[in-house]
């Protein structure tokens, strides 16, 4: 299954076309024209550190996370979709490692159309979780 980064927060790629338009809305005030072109430049910057360092980290999860099954529990799809059309679809899933208890965790991500029929309510997958917090859960492509 081809799992793509996990989108926690959507809401933080607004930042663009908002320090856009702000930049733009309080032209007048003289302070904000030395600012326009350092406002948006900011913002682009902020969200290629977010995106780099979740993928950073799920590059480090799949090298030193341990092995798990985890049953699905649900699956929603959310109503978004990215630049190749595959919808962002939330997972409920109950991750059961080896040697401690069951718990539950959800996560959205965006999942290839041909992967979808995968993501059925009762099926099994395996995935990666970090050790030291089993809360950050990736799906194991591999």
């Amino acid at each position: 299954m081809r799992y793509k980064y996990e989108i926690q927060n959507t809401w933080f790629f607004l930042l663009i076309p908002i320090a856009i338009i702000v930049s733009f809305k309080f032209s007048d005030l003289p302070w904000i024209n030395e600012f326009r072109t350092l406002i948006p430049i900011v913002a682009v910057g902020i969200i290629l550190v977010g995106y780099f360092s979740r993928k950073l980290r799920s590059k480090r999860l799949k090298k030193v996370g341990v092995s798990a099954t985890a049953e699905i529990l649900d699956v929603k799809e959310i109503g978004m979709y990215d630049s190749r059309y595959n919808p962002q679809i939330k997972v409920y899933l109950k991750v059961k490692p080896r040697y401690t208890p069951a718990y539950e965790k959800h996560f959205s991500g965006f999942f290839s159309k041909m992967d979808i029929h995968k993501l059925q309510k009762g099926n099994v997958l395996w995935v990666k979780y970090d050790p030291n917090n089993p809360k950050k859960v990736i799906i194991d492509a591999d």
